[in-house]
């Protein structure tokens, strides 16, 4: 018996990115298991949940963190790989983890991993697996935009700029986010947390989505639209950049530039 625990924080409205990355790692494993008939037992775990709290970890064959570590747990597991977002990545607080013995780090996408080589943490290249589900669409297409924002403070941000610049004559657009924006016209802020199916059903009959993020660790939602055969409006963030252009091609993609004052990020005219 081989034992995984998969670290996810759940908390601060990451129920969308980091629920995807715990649930396509549990499939990848599973399909191992079917196809070399390893027995393995995985355990799904809050990184907190050792944090101050004197509770002491089972023990693992492996521990994969998934953007946050924790040091309570890692003496507890053979082999401890880390997947770091690096747009979310405490240097200072987390510089332990390159100096432990048994501590490996895998990146998603080669942006990342550029970013922490240039800090001085190697690890190792594996990309990322898609989304299984949501090519088979079979409902008719509605003229909206949809924009999946989460709990992202990143899509927040660009989300407000978005639809500060969203006009009247515009499809409707409609926004999952755990925060309330900017109110406009014939924008919908939908900030309850739905459940997989009503959200799946959202998806494909959406003709178009919005995916602008100021900064991404790998990009769900616009793998998402690009499984439902959305048109999809994005911006040249490296992340999209890499993983996704030579894909959609540059049909959609707005050039983004940063600016301190969100009034001068959008034509206002």
């Amino acid at each position: 018996m081989q034992t995984v625990v998969i670290f996810s924080n759940m908390g601060n409205g990451q129920k969308y990115g980091l629920a995807n990355d715990a649930r396509l790692l549990e499939l990848t494993f599973r399909e191992f298991n079917i196809t070399d008939k390893t027995n393995i037992k995985i355990i799904h775990k809050d990184p907190l949940t050792y944090v101050g709290k004197g509770i002491i970890p089972e023990k693992a064959d492996v521990h994969i963190y998934l953007e946050v570590p924790c040091k309570a747990a890692f003496p507890w597991a053979k082999l401890n790989i880390v997947i770091p977002n690096q747009e979310y990545w405490y240097s200072d607080a987390w510089s332990w983890v390159s100096k432990e013995p048994n501590a490996v780090f895998f990146f998603k996408t080669r942006y990342c991993q550029q970013i922490f080589e240039k800090n001085g943490i190697k690890g190792f290249y594996i990309g990322w697996r898609g989304l299984n589900g949501l090519s088979e669409n079979t409902l008719a297409k509605k003229r909206q935009f949809l924009y999946i924002v989460g709990g992202s403070k990143y899509k927040k941000a660009a989300a407000d700029i978005v639809v500060n610049a969203w006009l009247d004559e515009f499809p409707p657009l409609i926004v999952l986010s755990a925060e309330k924006g900017v109110e406009k016209n014939g924008v919908t802020w939908i900030t309850n947390y739905i459940n997989d199916s009503d959200k799946c059903a959202l998806i494909n009959e959406s003709e178009f989505h919005v995916v602008t993020s100021f900064a991404e660790g790998l990009g769900y939602t616009i793998m998402e639209a690009i499984g439902a055969g959305a048109k999809i409006l994005w911006n040249d963030i490296p992340v999209y950049k890499e993983k996704w252009e030579n894909l959609i091609g540059y049909d959609g993609c707005v050039t983004t530039t940063k600016c301190e004052d969100i009034s001068g990020c959008y034509d206002k005219k």
